[in-house]
């Protein structure tokens, strides 16, 4: 049996397993479920030893399930690989219960000399800022000035038309960024999209997580400073749904579902390397303090994080997510030439 791809359900009849061998002794061959399929439930039937396996009393091949081998007897067992690129926690965006992954990190796109590649940062609080790159924005193709290699990463786009290069351009005029919305998930493919100005509020500010997070449930998110104890972060932390983090896993905490009180991250919540890298763990996504770009001139990268949704507001503005160290708005809006950092989602089942 191997199953390569879709939505797979399964479910055993007495003594038989949901993927695998039936009753009375039956047998079955080698079981694969590889890494490419959208998710795999099975339940197994009454007195069956497997969900995914031999049924009772039989025997089945080796059960291989994205690349783990064994046969699983927990029921119902579900199998839903995360997404290359994704991160593991899944986030409800609207009333109807939708969720999304995260992508792994901020937007890039890199120019090589003669065309440009566009992936996700390596870490999660990667950000170019006022290096090279985005302060190398040109108004003509390939709207990077000085070309040296992989200095000429971009992070900060402006809001996104086909007529820009996905916002790669220092024009301060809005006109150049006129028309439709051409999402920058085009560029990496495989349904990644941006989140809407509705989607970014609902998640910060309605969504019911059922996160407890230091003692605070409904925990959606906090102004933290991450690895402190090397070259410290500032940004949003967002808290998955569905997790509980308690207060001994951040070295401090500061408020959880608000602003931190002060302009200079001294309130926010602080995590060592360490700390971050278990936070990551359950899921968490952290947006980074990228700054903003007007024509080619970075700022405030390192205190500010300004992400774009896929919403405009006119003709000459965009909705975006606007956060500081003690100030939060999901659903700011401001002219569409600015660079901003995009951080893309895609469905999660």
């Amino acid at each position: 049996i191997t199953i390569s791809g879709g939505t797979i359900i399964a479910t055993g009849g007495e003594q038989a397993a949901g993927i695998g061998g039936g009753c009375f002794a039956t047998s079955c061959g080698t079981i694969t479920i590889q890494n490419t399929v959208t998710r795999v439930t099975a339940t197994k039937g009454d007195s069956a030893p497997n969900s995914i396996g031999a049924g009772d009393y039989g025997s089945c091949g080796t059960v291989k399930i994205g690349g783990v081998t064994g046969a699983i007897s927990t029921s119902p067992y579900t199998y839903e690989p995360i997404p290359q690129g994704a991160l593991s926690g899944k986030f409800t965006i609207n009333g109807s219960g939708d969720k999304v992954r995260f992508s792994q990190g901020n937007l890039q796109a890199t120019y090589d000399g003669s065309s440009w590649s566009w992936a996700f940062a390596t870490n999660q609080w990667d950000y170019i800022g006022r290096a090279e790159g985005n302060t190398k924005v040109s108004g003509s193709t390939p709207f990077v000035s000085g070309y040296s290699g992989t200095s000429t990463t971009v992070d900060l786009f402006g809001w996104s038309t086909s007529a820009t290069t996905y916002g790669i351009h220092n024009s301060e005029s809005n006109s150049t960024y006129s028309g439709d919305f051409v999402d920058w998930g085009n560029t990496i493919g495989s349904g990644w999209r941006t989140l809407s100005s509705a989607e970014w509020t609902y998640l910060f500010n309605t969504r019911t997580s059922g996160s407890t997070v230091n003692g605070t449930s409904n925990a959606r998110y906090t102004h933290a400073t991450i690895n402190t104890d090397g070259t410290g972060v500032n940004g949003i932390i967002l808290f998955p749904d569905g997790v509980t983090i308690a207060n001994g896993e951040a070295t401090s905490w500061g408020t959880v579902n608000g602003d931190s009180g002060d302009s200079f991250w001294n309130n926010a919540t602080k995590c060592t390397a360490a700390q971050w890298t278990a936070l990551a763990a359950k899921g968490c996504v952290f947006l980074p303090a990228a700054g903003y770009r007007s024509g080619s001139s970075v700022f405030q990268a390192g205190s500010d994080g300004s992400y774009w949704s896929s919403t405009p507001y006119s003709t000459d503005k965009a909705y975006f997510v606007n956060s500081g160290s003690n100030y939060l708005y999901p659903d700011a809006k401001n002219n569409r030439y600015t660079g901003r950092p995009v951080r893309l989602v895609r469905v999660a089942n």
